[in-house]
């Protein structure tokens, strides 16, 4: 559930409910598929890194945006977000 606008990678998320799908894309790399919930209509593709600050994995971390950035990790891959 997105509460505010934000931006993840080159796409944004409304308020609203989204799920999302993920498939390995390299050794170091995942490829997560965010769709609205709703309809089930695709929204954006954004590429996740494996966490090399932290060998922690975790199923959903979300960390608070702080400066308007956040991050999310899925696992061991994390991405950016911005407030937008």
């Amino acid at each position: 559930i997105v509460q505010v606008p934000m931006q993840v990678g080159d796409f944004s998320l409304e308020p609203g409910e989204y799920v999302f799908g993920y498939k390995r894309k390299t050794p170091d790399s995942i490829t997560l598929t965010f769709y609205r919930a709703s309809s089930g209509d695709q929204v954006g593709e954004v590429e996740a890194f494996r966490n090399k600050k932290s060998s922690m994995v975790r199923t959903l971390l979300i960390q608070p945006a702080a400066g308007g950035k956040g991050t999310i990790q899925i696992g061991r891959f994390i991405f950016d977000y911005r407030l937008a």
